[in-house]
């Protein structure tokens, strides 16, 4: 059996187990039943509805079945058997056993049993298997995703004669709905983004680069922060999922003047700290973007 723990498929091992089972056995035909799956050797010689019915008691109840039936009423009647087989802590599949016409002996149900379990073993370690594969290349892909994300937002802050600029973003997860954005506009001035899209994971990050790329179209063409969000709500209402809505603040800075314009997207109030040490806050309401056009 040692051939069964090598990386073959799930498929592939309980055709081997089911010949290797018939020849031990001493059977005429030998099956393994996981859910749509059905491996035989050699044919199963019995109705598939039949197989269908009794593998859906046995999954039921958790108890062999020993029954008599055949492909139809002239073909010579067969005995066989369903063994259980447990996987990950429930009745996941069934061995069956076929012979014609007797009855199988203890001994041969004993085996038959040891085989079942045996097999359930095999199938859990391979599923198992599979499933960190799975989880590794999952986690392989957001890693990618995460590089993709951080690739998006800007590589350099801006450099201004007057004022020191800083930005950092950590996300919950691999991936997120968190982004800012610094864009270059005409005559010098300074876009400035700071957004949140709701909800975490894959999903988000998704409409956070539709939403960064949107914005900066719209604020490379419009002048006002107002104007600005307004265009990307009518462009992303149509397409953001319901249950997902995007906050955001934009603002436009003249370095040569000090000049802030700003416009507020249900984002939340950022600040200003002005020359006497005073906080104050920059007020500007607004509804979150892509909820309702308008």
């Amino acid at each position: 059996m040692r051939a069964t723990r090598g990386a073959i498929g799930i498929e592939e091992m309980l055709h081997r187990l089911a010949s290797e089972t018939m020849r031990l056995a001493q059977a005429e035909g030998a099956l393994f039943l996981m859910d749509d799956m059905c491996a035989h050797y050699p044919s199963p010689r019995i109705a598939a509805d039949v197989l269908a019915e009794k593998f859906a008691q046995l999954r039921a109840t958790g108890h062999e079945l020993v029954a008599s039936g055949g492909p139809d009423e002239e073909s010579e009647p067969l005995t066989f058997c369903l063994l259980p087989m447990t996987i990950q802590g429930e009745v996941r599949g069934a061995l069956g056993l076929i012979n014609t016409p007797a009855l199988f002996s203890a001994p041969e149900l004993k085996l038959a049993r040891a085989m079942a379990e045996h097999a359930s073993s095999q199938i859990e370690q391979a599923l198992l298997h599979r499933e960190l594969l799975g989880q590794a290349r999952l986690q392989a892909e957001m890693e990618v995703a995460r590089k993709v994300q951080l690739q998006m937002l800007p590589q350099h802050r801006p450099t201004l004669p007057t004022l020191d600029v800083y930005a950092s973003s950590r996300p919950a997860r691999e991936v997120g709905g968190d982004f800012y954005d610094f864009i270059a506009l005409e005559g010098g001035r300074l876009g400035l983004v700071i957004a949140d899209v709701t909800d975490k994971g894959v999903p988000a990050a998704l409409v956070m680069a539709t939403t960064r790329s949107v914005l900066r179209g719209a604020a490379l063409r419009l002048e006002t922060p107002g104007d600005v969000l307004a265009r990307v709500n009518e462009i992303l209402v149509p397409d953001v999922p319901a249950n997902m809505f995007i906050t955001c603040f934009y603002a436009v800075l003249d370095p040569a003047t000090g000049r802030l314009q700003y416009a507020n997207a249900g984002h939340d109030v950022p600040y200003w700290r002005a020359a006497d040490g005073q906080l104050r806050e920059l007020r500007a309401r607004g509804m979150p973007l892509g909820l309702m056009e308008g």
